[in-house]
């Protein structure tokens, strides 16, 4: 396969007919993906607990760490090649790859085999999938992108809610080899679903250019950016220059795309450590009960599923942009750590607040995608594939980093601190730079 560093194409939006017949097609592929394949992440933990539990922590630590490295390689290499290669085609390799990591993990007895069955081969396919999938649906809708997006957003909070009690089901009343088998087969489901997305039409970049110069005029016509270099150049340069601009490395000295991409990663970064931590804080600081923690746990994740459904119709009814939404929930969920800090709430007024940020944090969610294809058009959509690789590996980055810092930390309420410190960093830093 030879990949052509010296195109460059966008997304060839289908026509609103097959938005509307086909493209719901691809919407529910796109579920079973997520539902089956990509949600399988939060299992990992659960189905390899026997060999985790007898190598010793900095052998746990390196298997992981090796899976999210090539996991986000892939990611990047992903976004610049699907302009060469159908999305499809991608995620029916990811989904494969999944497949063969985990029947070939049910026959491994220790760290060092599972490191090449877990961390190699399903890492790479996890990689595969994330981005394709996304611009996969990307690439059917216009006027319901965001019930497009939410939806299958949806789907990835429900696989992430049902699979890990399935897994530990599993694991306590079957054997290891039997469990790995099984999962393996739900992994195949995602496979139906990849066999459902459409390949995506591409068309050149250059009818965005104004004569074949290096000028890219955004939607409003106004003004230019000054993003890609000429054909001509691109053809004479080295051969790092072009891997640089094949990979969209070059928007990292954009500083408008590094302060949206670092927000979203510490964005992430506080959700996923609010997440971790917000069992542990309840039982602490509110006196609760491990199950009424856990409730709070569940009813967190259904109320952003269920939010992940609806938001997108209000905010078609109040003509609210990506990034007016994820503001919102950014606010929101600031508010919500703000009033975590009050030790003397009840448990019937923490259910409240459970429901609150349940729905915030979706507004948080969806709208990392949505914005950064709002982001994009500006420059050119065949941007959005390399725009989405590099902030799933700053997100990443910024998410081990975190986990290392506050591994440190004993006092739950400073976490929530310094939480609030960097959201409200953040939220000024978008109003007054994106």
């Amino acid at each position: 396969m030879k990949i052509n560093f010296d195109r460059t194409y966008s997304v060839n939006f289908i026509t609103p007919r097959a938005e509307n017949t086909h493209g719901w097609v691809v919407v529910l592929g796109a579920c079973l993906v997520f539902i089956f394949n990509i949600s399988l992440a939060t299992t990992f933990s659960i189905i390899f607990s026997p060999i985790f539990d007898n190598s010793d922590d900095k052998s746990v630590r390196l298997a992981m760490n090796i899976y999210e490295i090539l996991s986000n390689l892939t990611v990047i290499c992903t976004g610049f090649m699907l302009r060469d290669l159908s999305a499809k085609h991608f995620v029916v390799i990811g989904s494969s790859l999944l497949f063969v990591g985990l029947v070939i993990s049910s026959f491994v007895v220790n760290l060092g085999q599972l490191i090449i069955t877990f961390s190699i081969i399903m890492g790479i396919g996890m990689g595969l999938l994330n981005p394709a999938t996304f611009i996969a649906v990307l690439s059917c809708f216009n006027a319901s992108r965001n019930r497009a997006i939410g939806i299958v957003f949806a789907s990835l909070g429900l696989g992430q809610l049902i699979m890990p009690p399935i897994a530990n089901y599993l694991l306590e009343n079957f054997t290891f080899r039997i469990v790995i088998s099984f999962v393996a087969a739900l992994s195949l489901i995602g496979l139906v679903g990849a066999h459902l997305l459409a390949p995506i039409k591409w068309r050149s970049c250059e009818e965005h250019h104004d004569h074949y110069s290096n000028r890219i005029y955004n939607n409003n016509v106004e003004e230019c950016q000054y993003l890609l270099p000429k054909n001509e150049e691109i053809s004479q340069s080295s051969v790092t220059t072009k891997i640089v601009h094949a990979t969209d490395l070059e928007l990292l000295v954009d500083y408008k795309f590094l302060a949206l991409g670092i927000g979203l990663s510490f964005i992430l970064a506080m959700s996923v450590d609010l997440t971790k931590l917000l069992p542990t804080f309840l039982t602490t600081n509110f006196g609760l009960e491990s199950s009424q923690a856990q409730i709070c746990t569940y009813v967190i994740r259904i109320a952003d599923i269920m939010a992940r459904m609806s938001f997108a119709f209000i905010t078609d009814a109040f003509k609210l942009s990506s990034k007016t939404v994820l503001l919102i929930g950014l606010i929101g969920t600031t508010a919500v750590r703000l009033v975590l800090l009050d030790p003397y709430l009840n448990f019937e007024f923490i259910l409240f607040v459970c429901i609150t940020l349940g729905t915030f944090r979706a507004m948080t969610v969806i709208n990392q995608i949505l914005i950064i294809v709002d982001f994009a058009k500006g420059r050119c959509p065949r941007r959005v594939p390399g725009m989405l690789g590099l902030c799933y590996v700053m997100k990443s980055i910024l998410v081990v980093v975190s986990e290392c810092l506050y591994e440190h930390l004993e006092d739950y309420n400073t976490h929530i601190f310094i939480h609030l410190g960097i959201q409200i960093i953040v939220i000024v830093l978008w109003i007054c730079i994106i």
